[in-house]
């Protein structure tokens, strides 16, 4: 595999609220504290970041952190499995009060939740065989590229040179490329 087309990302813990809306922020804060139980939304297929482990047990940063927010507020963690494409609708039809996740901000995004200060960093990573050579977004032309839907990439083609594959999953996306039908394409979500 090669990496390549690094760029920086931002990870962000999503409060669900309408971003114009300080009231319904007020109102999740409220609830979570009347209720004792915060809903949190965690894509467990993401390792290291969150996945069940060998005990099917939830595991990762992104379930740490989902813990002692809990403790910090005095509720009890209710985890609530997502993947990219759905988490931020979870939040906008209340089916979980926040996402912990590598959640891209964007100015899209911001129109309709309201994110943490940046806690974290990615990259953007190209992965396919060493012989494909791939050294920039040039080298992506009539390439199938697989990603992830309701990531960054999956949410608008910003390689409109290759062929996007949009699959449900990182995984998906991963399976594809190990599968020799596409390249893979990791990136901020």
């Amino acid at each position: 595999m090669k990496a390549a087309i690094p760029t920086l990302a931002i990870f962000a813990l999503s409060f669900a609220s309408l971003a114009p809306n300080a009231s319904a922020q007020t109102d999740t804060l409220a609830q979570i504290q009347k209720t004792k139980k915060i809903r949190v939304a965690i894509d467990l297929g993401l390792p290291p970041w969150a996945y069940k482990n060998a005990k099917l047990e939830m595991a990762g940063s992104e379930v740490e952190t989902a813990k002692l927010l809990a403790a910090d507020i005095g509720a009890d963690l209710e985890v609530v499995p997502t993947t990219s494409a759905n988490r931020i609708p979870f939040l906008i039809t209340n089916k979980a009060d926040i996402v912990v996740s590598n959640v891209g901000i964007t100015p899209e995004r911001a129109k309709v939740i309201d994110f943490s200060l940046p806690y974290s960093a990615a990259a953007n990573v190209v992965g396919a065989p060493k012989s494909m050579n791939i050294k920039g977004f040039a080298d992506l032309a009539g390439k199938r590229i697989a990603v992830a839907r309701g990531t960054r990439p999956g949410t608008a083609t910003p390689y409109p040179i290759a062929q996007p594959f949009w699959g449900p999953s990182t995984s998906c996306a991963a399976s594809q490329m190990a599968a020799g039908t596409a390249i893979t394409l990791t990136a901020p979500a």
